[in-house]
């Protein structure tokens, strides 16, 4: 809509240039929320992972709107990270996100389950009350922002198809048309060679490495990341058991913060108190092999940007 006044040509050309600009905004936000997280150089490095990894690269030569979508969640996760419990802000770009991919609508019900909920001290377990404080009227602007997407999404196709579901019954019909891999069972045995796909083998053994070791020795500091990384996953797994295909492109956002568990690997070391000495020369270690895995896996990951 927005770019249909240049023409067929003119908007064809102008969604590619907005896949690059999206590209180039979502290696600076990967910078900008590992430099936050971590530190500069591991912001710089996950960067370049991203750069060079080819679903990122394929999917943005050919203008698909994942490069938007991904660069809109992560401005709300580095709203986040700046200001814990921003509100509205987070929202704000949720709702563009929502409105390019229904992953997005996942994230917006469990940030408004954030803002609104905490953990009851006074009951065992993780009982939740509502979280003092919160004004009705803010309340209600959240949980409209929250379902902006979902609504307009739903009322759109309502209107242009008479079938409030069009979305999810047409794209489900097109998967079983092209045989594409789909389902819960799926999700265990086909989901991981698709990851594979996204990060490469290296990269996905260090985003591995850099997991682990990023909750032993700097949970702090990884909270806000794994929890990402983990919705991501649950967004991904809801789509796919729903009949949605398991393809690579869906995994781009998880892929992006991958990148900076990858970093983590090769250079969270630098991180380590100084009296965790014998598990930073580990780490060192660890990062070697990992480097070596990476230049071993150069060329194949060279002849693949190439195509």
């Amino acid at each position: 809509m927005v770019v249909s006044p240049l023409g067929a040509v003119g908007a064809a050309t102008a969604t590619t240039v907005l896949a690059y600009l999206a590209l180039a905004v979502i290696a600076y936000l990967v910078y900008r929320l590992a430099t936050l997280w971590f530190d500069r150089p591991i912001g710089v490095v996950a960067a370049l992972l991203v750069l060079t990894r080819v679903p990122f690269l394929s999917n943005d030569l050919r203008g698909f709107v994942d490069l938007p979508y991904i660069a809109l969640v992560l401005g709300g996760l580095l709203v986040e990270t700046r200001r814990p419990r921003a509100g509205w802000p987070v929202l704000a770009f949720l709702v563009p996100a929502g409105l390019l991919r229904p992953e997005a609508w996942l994230f917006s019900f469990a940030y408004l389950a954030y803002l609104l909920l905490e953990r009851n001290p006074e009951r065992r377990g993780w009982a939740l009350r509502r979280r003092p404080g919160t004004d009705r009227w803010q309340v209600a602007a959240w949980v409209a922002l929250a379902a902006c997407a979902p609504v307009l999404w739903t009322l759109f196709d309502w209107i242009t198809t008479a079938e409030p579901l069009y979305s999810l019954t047409a794209t489900r019909d097109t998967v079983q048309i092209l045989e594409r891999h789909t389902g819960l069972v799926e999700l265990f045995t086909y989901s991981p060679h698709q990851l594979v796909q996204t990060t490469g083998e290296a990269g996905l053994l260090a985003a591995a490495a850099g997991i682990c070791l990023a909750f032993a020795f700097l949970r702090r500091r990884a909270l806000v990341p794994l929890v990402g990384l983990i919705l991501a996953a649950a967004a991904f797994a809801v789509l796919a058991s729903a009949g949605l295909a398991i393809i690579s492109r869906y995994m781009m956002l998880a892929g992006a913060l991958l990148c900076v568990f990858c970093a983590v690997a090769l250079l969270g070391w630098r991180l380590l108190e100084p009296e965790q000495a014998v598990w930073r020369r580990r780490w060192q270690v660890g990062a070697a092999v990992l480097l070596l895995a990476f230049l071993v896996s150069a060329p194949r990951q060279e002849r693949g940007i190439a195509r």
